[in-house]
């Protein structure tokens, strides 16, 4: 139901930016208005949304959430694959799942694509580790061009008193920066690449 009602509210989104020559075949952090984080807010404990703006050339967006324990990785655990044209938007989210045992809390995370020519979400459960914090970030301070694999979003969890923020440099290479991950216990990283 939660599913379904967070699917509903992100279609009811406009996309937000017009498409200029500039912008095309790139992807960037959304800019919602108050109302939307407002409705967004009602169904996520953590969301980020990203708008695409595709030229002729692309046909596909791909994101995925890749899982790692202790910096080692772990397996994919979500992968959706899209058809694309023009504008779109993709969603990672997460809401928490309260169990009757109250040390037995779950994370239900998201994630989906919205487009002119279709849509594709999922989601799935996962038991953070024990007495660890969570924390959430993203790269997208500014557009990007559609290069290679992009690493869009992630949630981490840490048992240290004092949870920072993963370094820049992740996201700039995380093939030459997994030794960054190290500091978390568990690490859901999203990624996305258009074809």
């Amino acid at each position: 139901m939660k599913k379904r009602l967070l699917i509903s509210l992100l279609a009811a989104i406009p996309l937000l930016n017009a498409c200029n020559e500039e912008e095309l075949n790139t992807v960037r952090k959304a800019e919602l208005s108050d109302r939307e984080m407002s409705i967004l807010s009602v169904s996520s404990t953590d969301y980020t949304i990203f708008d695409f703006s595709a030229g002729d050339e692309v046909s596909e967006v791909n994101v995925w959430i890749e899982e790692y324990e202790n910096g080692e990785f772990i397996k994919n655990v979500a992968d959706i694959s899209v058809p694309v044209s023009n504008e779109g938007f993709i969603v990672f989210s997460s809401n928490d799942v309260y169990m009757d045992d109250p040390d037995k809390n779950l994370l239900s995370i998201n994630l989906g694509v919205t487009n002119e020519d279709g849509s594709g979400s999922t989601s799935f459960k996962v038991e953070p580790p024990e007495n660890a914090s969570r924390i959430s970030g993203d790269y997208l301070d500014e557009t990007l061009p559609f290069e290679g694999e992009m690493v869009l979003s992630y949630f981490a969890y840490s048992n240290d008193d004092i949870v920072s923020s993963l370094a820049e440099s992740y996201f700039e290479d995380p093939d030459g920066n997994t030794e960054l991950l190290k500091q978390y216990d568990a690490v859901y990283v999203m990624k996305g690449k258009f074809n």
